[in-house]
């Protein structure tokens, strides 16, 4: 007979694991989708890095969180939208690669800005899936087959 708090820790594992991988790739699967979107040309209204309060961990050092602020103006069918996403694509949050990115918007600058036909107010800058979509849903599946496998060792040891 196992007892039940031996397997709170790999249940905890287990359902966090698929947790992340079914959020990830809805976001994945939304990146996906924005690569046929229709485009029309847009125009920066604001590009800035704004430092965030958060810290990341990474086992060997943290970084500080950083995200780009960013507006963009476009017009579907003679109806005038405002943006803000630049994509569904992951990335990490450090204050170099978000500088580089708000680098590629700079004020006032002509872009083409990729909008859901259904819904022209939702829109990305950047469409099509990233490496950073499908790192999410490794680490998910990852972290769902880890807690999987620990359950069954668990119970096939009683």
């Amino acid at each position: 007979m196992v007892p039940l708090l031996s397997l709170v820790a790999p249940a905890v594992v287990t359902t966090f694991g698929a947790y992340v991988t079914v959020s990830q790739f809805v976001w994945a699967l939304r990146a996906w989708r924005t690569g046929s979107w229709p485009t029309c040309p847009g125009t920066i209204e604001r590009a800035n890095v704004v430092p965030t309060s958060t810290r990341i961990d990474r086992g060997h050092g943290s970084f500080a969180v950083f995200v780009a602020a960013l507006s963009y103006r476009y017009a579907v069918a003679g109806r005038p939208y405002m943006g803000k996403l630049i994509s569904y694509r992951g990335y990490i949050p450090n204050e170099e690669r978000v500088e580089r990115i708000v680098a590629r918007y700079p004020h006032g600058a002509q872009v083409n800005v990729a909008y859901d036909p259904s819904n022209p107010s939702i829109a990305v800058l950047e469409p099509g899936l990233g490496v950073g979509n499908c790192l999410g849903v490794a680490m998910g599946v990852a972290l769902f087959a880890a807690g999987a496998v620990w359950l069954r060792v668990i119970l096939g040891a009683a």
